[in-house]
C-alpha cells in the first residue's frame, strides 16, 4: 500500500466518562508510525472535549450523531452516508452493536475490527460466535479471560497501558498515621463501591484516622451516599465527582481498591500501578492478569466485605508493605503494560487486516 492505512476509531460519549477508551486511542496515535497509519475517531453517541482531546494527539476526531441505535434511523443514514464518502481500510469498532457493523458492510469495503474492553454476554447453546463479534474481520480483547470466551482463530490480546509518571510523589501534608484509601470508577452496581464502604465502616473504629474518598459519576452515587450516611461515615467518606486528574489524585492515596463483580482489565487499576500504589480488587476478569495476590496487592472474592476487610487491615497497619507492593505494582506495568508494546501489537494487528484486502 502505498499510502498511510486509514483507521477508523469508533468511540461512545466524547464526555469525560470516556476518557477510558479515548486514552487508548490517543496513546496508539503518539505512538503510532505516522508513515504507515492515519487514525481517525468518530463520537457517536455525544459531543464533548474529548475529540479537542484526541485532536490535539494527531487524530482526525468528529461527533457523527447517532446515538439511539434502530431508534434513530435517521442517525443511521447520516452514518453510513459519511461512512460511503471515506476511504477507509480498517475499522477499529470499540462501541456499539452488530448494527454498525452491517452499515460499515454496506457502505464500504474496510475491513472491521472489533475491540472488546469488556466481558462478552454469553451466547445462546449452538451458537457459533457471540453477536457482539459476528461480521469482524479481526477481534482484539483486553485480557486472556475475555479471549477465552471465543472459540474464533482471529482473536488477538492486547493489554490495554498507561505511562507511569517518571517520579511519583506522595508529598499531601496530612495528619500522622492517617491512611487514605482511594477508588475510581463509574458509580455502579456492578463496581462494588457498596462493598469497599461497608469494609470501610467496619474498620473505621478499629483505625479512626482512615479516610475514603471515591472519585467517580454515575446512577449509584445517591444510593451510596446513603450507605454512608447509614453507617455514620459521612465525615469520614469523601465523593469527589468525575476527576480529570486522577494521575495527581492518585498520589494522594496509600491503597487504591476497585471491588468490582465484573470487569474487562480496568485503566484505573494500571494507573495505580503505575504511580506505585498497592491494589486491592476481586478475582474477575483480567483483574488477575495484572494484580499478583501477594506480589503487588491481594485479590478478593466479589461481595465478599471479610476478605476485603482482612486485605485492607493489613495494608493499613504496614506502611513497608504498602511500600513493598506498590513498588512491585509499578515495576510490573513498567515490564508487561507499557504503551510501547500496545502501540507494537496493534500496528502489527493493522498490517495483518489490511493485506486481506
Amino acid at each position: 500500500m502505498d499510502r498511510p492505512i486509514n483507521v477508523l476509531h469508533l468511540l461512545g460519549t466524547a464526555q469525560p466518562e470516556g476518557s477510558g477508551i479515548a486514552t487508548i486511542v490517543s496513546a496508539l496515535a503518539r505512538g503510532i508510525d505516522l508513515r504507515r497509519f492515519k487514525l481517525h475517531a468518530w463520537f457517536l453517541e455525544s459531543d464533548g472535549p474529548l475529540i479537542s482531546e484526541l485532536s490535539e494527539a494527531g487524530v482526525d476526531a468528529c461527533w457523527v450523531d447517532w446515538k439511539n441505535g434502530s431508534f434513530d434511523p435517521m442517525g443511521a443514514f447520516r452514518f453510513w452516508h459519511r461512512i460511503q464518502s471515506e476511504r477507509f481500510d480498517i475499522v477499529h469498532q470499540h462501541w456499539g452493536a452488530r448494527s454498525i457493523r452491517r452499515l460499515v458492510r454496506s457502505g464500504s469495503a474496510a475491513k472491521i475490527i472489533v475491540h472488546h474492553h469488556g466481558q462478552i454476554k454469553k451466547q445462546r447453546q449452538g451458537e457459533r460466535e457471540p453477536v457482539a463479534v459476528r461480521g469482524a474481520d479481526a477481534i482484539i480483547t483486553v485480557s486472556e479471560s475475555i479471549a477465552h470466551q471465543l472459540l474464533a482463530k482471529r482473536v488477538f490480546v492486547v493489554y490495554s497501558a498507561v505511562s507511569p509518571s517518571e517520579h511519583p510523589l506522595r508529598t499531601t501534608p496530612r495528619p500522622e498515621n492517617t491512611v487514605v484509601i482511594g477508588t475510581a470508577c463509574r458509580l455502579v452496581e456492578a463496581k462494588g463501591v457498596r462493598d469497599l464502604i461497608r469494609a470501610f465502616a467496619a474498620l473505621h473504629e478499629e483505625h479512626p484516622t482512615i479516610r475514603l474518598q471515591i472519585a467517580g459519576s454515575g446512577p449509584e452515587r445517591g444510593p451510596l451516599l446513603k450507605e454512608a450516611g447509614s453507617r455514620g461515615m459521612e465525615q469520614f467518606v469523601r465523593f469527589l465527582g468525575w476527576r480529570n486528574d486522577l494521575r495527581d489524585l492518585l498520589n494522594t492515596w496509600d491503597i487504591f481498591v476497585l471491588p468490582s463483580y465484573d470487569e474487562g482489565l480496568p485503566i484505573a487499576i494500571l494507573e495505580a500501578m503505575a504511580e506505585g500504589l498497592p491494589v486491592i480488587s476481586t478475582n474477575v476478569g483480567g483483574i488477575p492478569e495484572v494484580v499478583e495476590h501477594e506480589g503487588t496487592g491481594y485479590l478478593v472474592e466479589p461481595g465478599n466485605s471479610i476478605e476485603l476487610c482482612a486485605a485492607l487491615r493489613k495494608l493499613i497497619q504496614s506502611p513497608s508493605l504498602r511500600s513493598h507492593l506498590g513498588q512491585a505494582g509499578r515495576t510490573r506495568v513498567e515490564a508487561r503494560f507499557s504503551i510501547k508494546k500496545m502501540v507494537a501489537d496493534v500496528s502489527e494487528i493493522y498490517e495483518r487486516v489490511a493485506e486481506r484486502r
